[in-house]
């Protein structure tokens, strides 16, 4: 199963149709629905905006993994801003991250390299 966690419905629609053949997809608009989700459900990868109302990204990312230690490694950031404060986050966490607009290929090949391990 693949989380998609977008406040943007077009945004998260898309994104389900380029994935949707590496497993089922389930979406929520914003990191505290998608808290709700993990506690119920297992999913391989999490995609996961930056901006969003009610809980943003790394918020997201931060209590899921408090939560969910096993996650940590399953996340993708996919956001129109990774500015630097945002980009030293990602990159100190080791984390996976796009920028948008990407490719499908780009998108594609992030979400087979989380699956692979």
């Amino acid at each position: 199963k693949i989380l998609i966690v977008d406040d943007d419905a077009m945004v998260a629609e898309a994104m389900a149709a380029i994935v949707e053949d590496e497993g089922l997809v389930d979406r929520a608009s914003n990191g505290k629905a998608a808290l709700e989700m993990l506690a119920s459900k297992y999913y391989a990868v999490i995609i996961t905006d930056i901006d969003m109302p009610v809980m943003d990204g790394l918020e997201f990312y931060s209590e899921a993994v408090k939560r969910f230690p096993s996650v940590k490694g399953r996340f993708l950031f996919f956001s129109g801003i990774i500015d630097g404060e945002r980009r030293e986050f990602l990159r100190n966490n080791g984390l996976r991250y796009l920028r948008k607009p990407s490719s499908l290929n780009e998108i594609k090949k992030a979400v087979t390299g989380i699956l692979g391990g």
